[in-house]
């Protein structure tokens, strides 16, 4: 990943082919979430979690031995590569970070995951320091969907924000499909906490 001045905004190095129409269309949306516009429509397409993560026991015999303290860029490097490594696992889905932006006591990546037919559905992860132990990080972790239809669909957000008031029920894709593929692939612990609910 590209390392820039505190605070600044990061691009990782790699990003994943798509069609240009997908790629255009997939700016677009992400801006205008057309999707999240009414309080009372977006409820069920959206998810939220709180994770703890730590070191496990392999993470921490690399090296040698000498254990530096888990920071929030850490965590986010490992969060970019846990995209990379999931979009590859599973050839049909698309997982790739968009931004970074890091501070020397949070950091915050936005991670963009589209479905083999193109819906586009956005998890965004702060990461902040642990005041109780430099061997951890606090994670908030929300996802939510952009739209009623797939960006491959020509003038979809167009569509999609004329047709926001639509209600549809897809927090469990990203429960059990994108937040579990990103903390499965993750090289730290990960520990759900208790806070984890819908919105």
């Amino acid at each position: 990943m590209r390392r820039g001045r505190e605070g600044a905004p990061l691009m990782p190095e790699e990003r994943v082919e798509l069609s240009a129409c997908v790629e255009i269309q997939a700016d677009i949306q992400a801006c205008m979430r057309p999707a999240s516009l009414l309080p009372m429509c977006r409820t069920p397409h959206l998810y939220e979690e709180f994770w703890t993560v730590t070191r496990n026991q392999e993470s921490s015999a690399r090296g040698t031995g000498v254990v530096s303290p888990l920071t929030p860029e850490i965590v986010v490097e490992d969060i970019i590569d846990s995209a990379r490594l999931a979009s590859a696992a599973k050839e049909d889905l698309i997982l790739y970070t968009t931004d970074v932006t890091l501070s020397p006591a949070s950091a915050f990546v936005k991670v963009r995951c589209f479905t083999p037919h193109r819906w586009l559905d956005i998890l965004e992860i702060h990461v902040e320091s642990s005041m109780a132990s430099e061997e951890r990080c606090q994670v908030h972790a929300r996802g939510y969907s952009t739209g009623a239809l797939p960006v491959n669909i020509p003038t979809a957000p167009l569509w999609n924000l004329l047709f926001c008031f639509i209600p549809f029920y897809d927090n469990q894709v990203i429960r059990n499909q994108w937040m579990a593929l990103i903390r499965e692939h993750m090289s730290f612990a990960v520990r759900i906490d208790d806070g984890r609910r819908p919105l």
